[in-house]
């Protein structure tokens, strides 16, 4: 999927574009959900840390309002929802080129513990 979000700092989200090749096609002309639900997954982890620190999904709920269509130009975004020692939860969200709101999720991302500890 190679979706790598970046900050949008002025609006506390991460996002990136995203544009479904054929490959993911289910054989309609829309994406297969699985594929729509490892898209949302990608922004989650950039809106939690910029270091590339270790941390394992650990839960991942999701929500799609639409398939998308091959070759639709898409937006995917991710947002920080709140810390817990170790533990960080993330939304994320994709949207049409017109803003239309096509799927969303939340996910749990909990950091391994330190060697020794």
């Amino acid at each position: 999927m190679r979706i790598f979000a970046g900050a949008i700092s002025e609006r506390g989200v991460v996002a990136a574009p995203w544009v479904p090749d054929a490959s993911l096609d289910r054989g309609d002309g829309k994406i297969r959900p699985e594929f729509m639900s490892a898209a949302l997954d990608c922004p989650g982890y950039y809106a939690l840390t910029a270091d590339d620190r270790m941390m394992l999904l650990a839960e991942f709920t999701v929500h799609l309002d639409r398939l998308v269509h091959v070759d639709e130009s898409c937006t995917v975004v991710g947002w920080r929802i709140s810390d817990d020692g170790r533990k960080h939860e993330a939304g994320t969200a994709i949207f049409d080129e017109d803003g239309e709101l096509c799927g969303r999720a939340q996910a749990l991302w909990i950091e391994p513990r330190s060697p020794g500890s």
